[in-house]
């Protein structure tokens, strides 16, 4: 079994229309966000050993709050400055045999592809507002036999939904 954490970036800030895609950083409430996903995931029994972060600046920033509390290992990719999701899955089929527990930060709609895929949820996509923090387990053992459907849904939370419970 391998267990994958997906994560959006927090909300991105807009006001500066000079600043390319890659350089947006986050808005103020994305910064509150970021910190109370943390804050969350700092309760959990199970946490991710190893994250994969995209090198977008607001990925980066949304990482922040984890690194100051949080013990792991830390990779940034250029590789999860993608929006297509078929290199996601390819980036996760990657992932060294040995990590038996990852979280991936990363973008949209990449990151609802890679939940819609795992799911097997046929129809249509997830939606997965900024923030937002899943835990897929999979059931393989190893990454490189990810297939579509495989994954179990554990848990899904979002900023608006952890306000309403913390």
């Amino acid at each position: 079994m391998k267990t994958l954490y997906l994560m959006r970036h927090a909300k991105s800030d807009w006001s500066e229309p000079n600043k390319t895609d890659f350089e947006r950083g986050l808005n103020t409430r994305g910064t509150k966000d970021a910190l109370k996903m943390c804050s969350v995931i700092q309760h959990f029994k199970e946490k991710p050993s190893h994250f994969f972060c995209s090198t977008a600046k607001r990925a980066r920033m949304t990482i922040e709050p984890f690194q100051t509390h949080l013990t792991f290992k830390l990779s940034y990719t250029d590789k999860l400055y993608s929006f297509t999701g078929s290199d996601y899955i390819q980036f996760i089929k990657e992932i060294p045999h040995n990590y038996e527990s990852v979280l991936i930060l990363g973008h949209n709609p990449s990151v609802e592809y890679v939940v819609t895929y795992l799911l097997n949820a046929k129809g249509g996509s997830i939606r997965i507002p900024t923030s937002s923090l899943l835990k897929i387990v999979i059931e393989t053992e190893s990454w490189k036999e990810i297939e579509a459907g495989r994954g179990v849904l554990h848990y899904f939370l979002y900023p608006k939904i952890v306000g309403q419970i913390v």
